[in-house]
């Protein structure tokens, strides 16, 4: 595995002017590193392939199957983008499906939910996992169970059975 050299969030914040990449925000607060071209794809930690982002821009950014470059002329409209709409109507269809396939009292492998879960809302494999993550904290109605032979699988938590 090759060994990518580690980002300076300071260096980053200097080499962006310490504002959102995105020209219609330029937000100041909360700030995170973006990669233009993601790891996975091929890209670098290099400062060039970097950007800040604000974390609301991060995130209608990261659903986006293309990377997007925000640092150039920017015609994406936020005000029409329609992730966090997509979001908005999946994410409580997956908890009813949850909710009524953990109601049919057969153990289900968490994998289960999250690839079936997928083609019934429609959502990533990624998206999934995120609302599984929501739903198993610790204010969630969920926990994960580790069985003798490593599987996972949903169960109700105990607090929320009552």
């Amino acid at each position: 595995m090759v060994k990518r050299p580690r980002l300076s969030y300071r260096a980053i914040l200097e080499f962006c002017n310490a504002r959102c990449a995105n020209p219609k925000c330029r937000s100041k607060n909360n700030l995170t590193i973006n990669h233009k071209t993601p790891l996975s794809q091929g890209g670098t930690n290099d400062p060039k392939n970097c950007q800040l982002l604000c974390r609301r821009c991060n995130y209608f950014k990261n659903p986006r199957k293309e990377p997007v470059d925000l640092m150039c002329e920017c015609v994406w409209d936020w005000a029409e983008h329609s992730e966090l709409k997509e979001n908005r109507r999946m994410e409580p269809l997956f908890r009813q499906w949850v909710l009524k396939k953990m109601m049919e009292k057969n153990p289900r492998r968490l994998d289960y939910f999250i690839n079936a879960g997928a083609e019934h809302t429609g959502a990533s494999t990624e998206t999934t996992k995120r609302y599984i993550r929501k739903m198993t904290s610790d204010e969630g109605y969920y926990v994960i169970i580790h069985d003798p032979m490593k599987y996972q699988y949903l169960h109700f938590r105990e607090k929320h059975l009552s």
